[in-house]
């Protein structure tokens, strides 16, 4: 630099960000004069540049770092572990962004700088969240809101609902979760900066896919997505397509989920984003799983335990175990998935989760029914029910009613199947599931066929048959990955004995028959 000193400008910080060769980007930073106000700067760049490029972040946190070495000052140095703990946690480095976050309080605190403090406090909460610690998080969540809430800091308040909503949210607490978000979206879209309202619409978006408001969901997507494009937040617009390739596929329009995913992983990888590119992992194997590509499945869920275990994130690893029980069960190793369904189950609990233990609950019931250990299936199923009954979710409510109408129809008791069979169809009016009311149709039809009412049974297999069809380049839905039908052909099989044995009363008998056939052998050639 011809022994020349100049002084810090915005422009210089933007070269060094944009600088991939440490010793060029040290050399710049060398050649500066150390304004006062620089740690401030440098520290807000990092912010900026969190949701834009996370390699531009990583240097000029580590300028801060270099800032830090060469003045000593403490104030420069809390900014240096935020810096650090920012970049830890967007790559998913959680234990270790919570010792910097730590850090950073403690600077902090020393320096009687208060609100610094409690924004501090606050960064801690996310890698918190991660790695399970909830009741560390809603501790550290109060504090912050009792300094931010003595200052009547209103903007920081909203930003904290949002955290806070983030852990209701994880410990599968939705319905709390969006009051909060839409709480604090009010005051953010008005008095936030970009990012704030960026992050809280994508949130929200979430909470709607969890409580089934697919529609409401899709809209808030196309409006996070939109508004990340705007702002220019070329992550965000990532991160809004990795949750809209999880829109589609709870849709079930599995080739678009697909597509989405594995451009969403290549970039997270390019990113070094290790958190984004397990969870593409574990949604691309719960999706081959509904394909019934067991071992792809099993393998990847495998591959994304590795990578959470990595991270310390016990609530994504236990999923992942959850998905490798269920590609056991699908090949049929029976006491392996049985054994990883109970781990999985103890994960979910230390974790203090109640809802994945009741579904997997569910899912061992399923299992079990087809070992046919009908007792200990009907108590499962009962657990499940029982936790079911009181959330929002009508689908897996309906289903436990499903397997238990199945366990009576096994057990010959076809009255209590009817009823079971009702209370299932009553719930999936409201619901938007066309996978659980197709499983609810072939039920319908059994008992009728078991009653002796052929003509009634021909004709909701009927009506499971157009459900079928209308899926056809569709999942089937999470409730399949242990299949209700393991063969879907069952149910051409019945419209074809049904119809030969005159239940059809349209057309040729003959004919009826020959086109469910067809129809047979081209579902056989489909990937459901």
């Amino acid at each position: 630099m011809s022994g020349q000193v100049h002084s810090p400008s915005e422009n210089w910080i933007e070269t060094l960000s944009k600088t991939s060769d440490e010793s060029a980007r040290r050399s710049l930073f060398d050649g500066q004069l150390l304004e006062e106000g620089l740690a401030d700067r440098l520290y807000s760049k990092v912010v900026q540049l969190t949701r834009v490029d996370l390699k531009q972040t990583e240097r000029v946190a580590q300028a801060l770092s270099w800032l830090v070495a060469k003045t000593g000052n403490r104030y420069a140095e809390a900014l240096g572990f935020r810096a650090a703990g920012h970049v830890l946690a967007l790559t998913g480095n959680y234990a270790a962004a919570v010792v910097k976050h730590r850090g950073a309080l403690r600077c902090f605190e020393d320096l009687g700088r208060e609100t610094d403090a409690a924004r501090a406090l606050m960064n801690l909460l996310q890698p918190l969240i991660y790695l399970g610690q909830y009741a560390e998080a809603y501790a550290t969540a109060e504090r912050a809101r009792s300094i931010f809430e003595k200052q009547n800091d209103q903007l920081r308040l909203a930003r904290l609902d949002s955290n806070v909503a983030n852990v209701l949210y994880r410990q599968d607490r939705f319905a709390e979760a969006l009051s909060l978000y839409q709480r604090a979206y009010e005051y953010l879209v008005r008095h936030g900066d970009t990012q704030d309202v960026a992050i809280v619409l994508r949130n929200m978006a979430v909470c709607f896919i969890s409580l089934n408001r697919f529609d409401e969901a899709l809209r808030t997507y196309h409006d996070a997505r939109d508004y990340c494009e705007q702002h220019e937040l070329p992550l965000l617009v990532a991160e809004c397509d990795y949750n809209v390739a999880y829109l589609h596929y709870l849709r079930g329009e599995y080739t678009r989920a697909i597509g989405m995913y594995q451009a969403t992983r290549a970039l997270c990888e390019q990113l070094a984003d290790r958190y984004h590119t397990a969870l593409c992992d574990l949604d691309l194997s719960e999706l081959y799983l509904e394909l019934n590509l067991s071992e792809e499945g099993f393998e990847l869920a495998g591959r994304a335990q590795l990578g959470f275990e990595q991270l310390n994130m016990g609530y994504e690893a236990a999923k992942a175990v959850t998905f490798q029980a269920i590609g056991a069960s699908q090949q049929g190793k029976s006491g392996l998935a049985l054994r990883e369904f109970a781990r999985a189950r103890r994960l979910f609990a230390k974790e203090r989760n109640a809802l994945w233990p009741a579904l997997i609950h569910l899912y061992e019931a399923l299992l079990l029914e087809e070992l046919s250990e009908f007792e200990k299936a009907r108590r499962l199923t009962g657990r499940a029910l029982r936790y079911f009954k009181k959330s929002p979710a009508l689908t897996k409510t309906a289903l436990c009613y499903l397997l238990l109408a199945r366990l009576d129809l096994k057990e010959a008791r076809l009255n209590a199947a009817r009823q079971h069979c009702s209370r299932a169809a009553e719930l999936l009016k409201t619901a938007e599931s066309p996978a659980a009311d197709f499983q609810a149709e072939v039920v319908r039809a059994q008992i009728e066929e078991a009653s002796g009412a052929p003509d009634l049974a021909y004709r909701s297999f009927e009506r499971a048959h157009d459900l079928l069809e209308a899926l056809r380049s569709r999942l089937l839905g999470e409730e399949l990955k242990i299949a209700f039908l393991k063969d879907k052909l069952q149910v051409y099989d019945s419209l074809v004995w049904l119809a030969l044995n005159g239940a059809s009363r349209e057309g040729n008998p003959a004919y009826q028959a020959f086109h469910y056939m067809e129809r047979a052998k081209s579902r056989a050639a489909s990937p459901i």
